[in-house]
């Protein structure tokens, strides 16, 4: 039976381009901040929180695109 990965550690989430090159990166250790969020911006728990700080520096209205893994997908998120 295959073991489960470890509960407790640092989790490090990156926001890349297409080149594989860094942009922005964040380190998680199980404390969510919520002092991070703007004004404008909606609590959504703490994936959809982290997906929204790290796409505040991607242009909008450039046609550019946001992909993420299944891990961060909320309605909330997506609307």
């Amino acid at each position: 039976m295959p073991m489960k990965p470890y509960k407790w550690g640092f989790k490090i989430f990156v926001l890349a381009g297409v080149s594989g090159f860094a942009y922005k990166f964040e380190i998680y250790a199980d404390q969510e901040k919520f002092e991070n969020l703007k004004d404008d911006e909606p609590n959504l728990g703490v994936t959809s929180n982290i997906v929204l700080r790290l796409a505040r520096n991607i242009l909008r209205m450039k046609n550019y695109k946001l992909y993420h893994d299944n891990y961060y997908t909320a309605l909330s998120l997506m609307v």
